[in-house]
């Protein structure tokens, strides 16, 4: 199947366009006009086999129900250990720590990222349709640094860093169609290299 998503990404306040289209063939992407493409086959290599995770109300630390309008808003955070199986389904568990140990994973030493937060808030039309979904997922790796000056002195350090993705549903229910980048011949295809 097709899919198409237009983004942008702001890192350290800079606003960065993103392209990402699938064909089925290929896995297209266009970053401030890099443009870059990979078989679908590379890429589903690296997906994990099991199916997208359900999420149920035991999973999360707390949930709140609220009313915006016309739509019903579902807030929650989920719990930790919950928040790090959730990524480990969806990363692989070669790149998630232990809740306990920052530098290793199940498949041993080396660097892993850890869940810290994940906070989810849905917006849900009288008609059960989504409308909007934000994610706020707050992860942390260890990496090794010199200590000070001394470059043979090294110190291991905790990295933090924060993500937030918010999805809005345009006509939700309504057919879609799904047009491609006009120029997919530009692409740069990542396999040859």
């Amino acid at each position: 199947s097709h899919f198409r998503l237009d983004a942008v990404q702001t890192a350290l306040g800079q606003e960065v366009p993103l392209l990402l289209y699938a064909d089925g063939e290929y896995l297209y992407l266009d970053v401030s006009g890099r443009k870059s493409k990979l078989p679908f086959g590379d890429m589903a290599d690296g997906l994990p086999d099991e199916e997208t995770p359900e999420l149920k109300e035991a999973d999360f630390s707390w949930l709140e129900l609220s009313e915006e309008g016309d739509l019903h808003v579902i807030t929650g955070e989920l719990d930790t250990a919950q928040a790090g199986e959730l990524m480990k389904k969806l990363l692989g568990s070669g790149w998630m720590s232990s809740p306990d140990s920052l530098d290793q994973t199940e498949e041993g030493p080396g660097m892993a990222f850890q869940a810290k937060a994940l906070n989810i808030t849905v917006k849900v039309g009288q008609d059960s349709l989504v409308r909007e979904m934000t994610a706020s997922l707050s992860m942390a790796y260890a990496t090794e640094l010199p200590a000070g000056s001394n470059v043979e002195s090294i110190t291991q350090t905790e990295v933090t860093f924060d993500i937030s993705v918010t999805m809005q549903v345009q006509n939700p229910g309504a057919p879609v169609t799904v047009t491609p980048p006009e120029d997919l011949d530009a692409y740069e295809d990542l396999s040859l290299i």
